[in-house]
């Protein structure tokens, strides 16, 4: 998955792809047939912008409430994901890379709360 940035700040983006990274074929065919037939690769990429709207504005309102560290509260959010829905669920993978990215404070910042 990669983040893209969109130009002025006009919003972020992601891109998500499949790889085989290191799984033996018979696997690796049939995630990639599982992937292709219900087109879960596009749908993720549809997705992608309400779900980065959705993450950043709950990061905003943690801040308004007092939240110290948005930065930690995402990557909870992540962890969490991930426990609930498995280590590679796009929504952890995505709040993830959200909150690794280093303009995340500027985002949440420019959030209308």
């Amino acid at each position: 998955m990669e983040l893209v940035i969109k130009p002025l700040l006009t919003g972020a983006d992601a891109l998500f792809h499949i790889e085989q990274a290191g799984m033996d074929d018979e696997i690796w065919g049939l995630i990639e047939r599982h992937f292709t037939r219900l087109k879960l690769v596009a749908l993720y990429n549809d997705r992608t912008s309400d779900e980065i709207g959705e993450m950043l504005a709950g990061g905003a309102v943690y801040v308004t409430i007092g939240g110290p560290d948005v930065r930690a509260f995402m990557r909870g959010q992540a962890t969490n994901d991930r426990r609930i829905f498995g280590r590679n669920n796009w929504r952890a993978v995505l709040q993830r890379a959200l909150a690794d990215h280093p303009d995340l404070e500027d985002w949440v910042a420019a959030v209308p709360v």
